[in-house]
């Protein structure tokens, strides 16, 4: 059940980069794959996570502030 969108979400994003632009996601598969630094690969995916939950608690506060719902503006 997870398989099909953990696949599509490389392929999204090889295309979305066109080859030409590198996102996030492509960086840390490289640093995996190719270079071969687990290290380095880990450490942006740890701080990645941290980035997203970060993100995810101040949204999370600002809806618990303005919960009378409508556009987020």
């Amino acid at each position: 059940m997870t398989f099909m969108p953990a696949l599509s979400t490389f392929i999204i994003s090889k295309l979305l980069g066109g080859g030409q632009n590198a996102l996030i996601g492509d960086l840390i598969e490289k640093q995996f794959k190719s270079v071969g630094d687990w290290g380095f690969g880990s450490a942006m995916s740890i701080i990645l996570m941290v980035l997203i939950l970060v993100a995810m608690s101040f949204m999370s506060r600002y809806e618990k502030e303005h919960s009378e719902g409508g556009m987020l503006l």
